[in-house]
């Protein structure tokens, strides 16, 4: 607990910090946003390269599946073969999502909490304090987030992850026409890094022997 108070503490005093040199409290939750994902960055990329390992194997996986129905010992055993041969790990991805939770979960607890001094004000917002009543952000924090899930699922044909990419859009919306402005602001600028992010290591995954355009080699 003294840990976690201690994150919450200087993730306060950042913002306050750099809000004393913009000026702004909405710039400086967009800076102390882009700072802490770039620093997150190669443990978001190793998660990110992994998740696109697995996702551009789903096809060989699915047929496996259909192969070995009727066998579940043997389906096992050719699935992990087809991970080994390929040099992937499906554990992989999941250290480096661990590590990074308990980072952006604080300076999300942070944001709900804050204890703004002096004028709050951004672009629109008259406030960060209370939700934005123009519901702007709620539009664009669930629009980031059906982006974002999009790429990161397009080669996924489980029905559930289909629904989760337009349930969870929704979701965020609802919330953030509930939460402080300033919670949607570094949720829409999280998401937008995660974008980039995808994009930065080759775009959106495709099966293994696809060509860019989309057609199959």
């Amino acid at each position: 607990m003294a840990v976690w108070n201690a994150l919450l503490s200087g993730f306060t005093a950042w913002i306050q910090w750099t809000h004393g040199i913009t000026g702004s409290y909405g710039l400086a939750i967009v800076i102390v946003t882009i700072i802490i994902r770039g620093a997150l960055w190669p443990l978001t990329q190793t998660q990110v390269r992994s998740m696109r390992r697995m996702q551009e194997l789903q096809p060989e996986v699915q047929r496996l599946q259909a192969k070995y129905k009727n066998d579940r010992e043997k389906l096992n055993q050719e699935t992990m073969r087809l991970w080994r041969d390929n040099h992937v790990n499906p554990t992989s991805g999941c250290l480096p999502m661990i590590l990074q939770l308990p980072i952006l979960w604080a300076i999300y607890d942070v944001l709900i909490h804050f204890n703004y001094v002096g004028p709050h004000s951004f672009l629109w917002l008259k406030s960060l304090s209370v939700p934005d009543p123009t519901f702007v952000l709620p539009i664009l924090g669930g629009l980031t987030t059906f982006w974002q899930t999009r790429i990161s699922t397009m080669q996924q044909n489980n029905p559930q992850g289909q629904i989760l990419t337009y349930i969870m859009p929704l979701f965020i919306a609802y919330i953030f026409w509930r939460l402080p402005a300033g919670v949607a602001v570094y949720w829409v600028i999280s998401n937008m890094f995660s974008v980039a992010q995808q994009y930065a290591v080759g775009g959106p995954p495709r099966p293994r022997g696809a060509a860019p355009g989309g057609a199959t080699r």
